[in-house]
């Protein structure tokens, strides 16, 4: 099977500190063929790693959901987010 995935990232976060009190994140991305032309309903998460407290141990999160016709997918949320992670699928590219 041929997998093929061009992803432009447009991401605001505050990801290279550590993150001491709760803040706003957005990730946005456009999911594209080999053409350019852009792919909807392929499957996007967007993984999040928090600190929990009160022990500021790694809490997990996630975000999932599909492009839409433009082949974007936008995701935010308001914790103490400090890294985010990337996974897009589209069967038959």
């Amino acid at each position: 099977m041929k997998f093929f995935l061009w992803l432009n990232l447009m991401v605001i976060a505050a990801c290279g500190m550590q993150a001491q009190d709760f803040h706003d994140w957005k990730a946005s991305f456009k999911i594209t063929d080999e053409a350019r032309q852009p792919i909807q309903g392929a499957e996007a998460t967007v993984f999040y790693d928090r600190m929990a407290m009160p022990d500021n141990s790694i809490d997990p999160g996630k975000i999932t959901g599909l492009t839409d016709a433009a082949g974007a997918f936008m995701a935010s949320h308001h914790d103490r987010t400090y890294g985010l992670r990337f996974l897009d699928v589209c069967n038959g590219y």
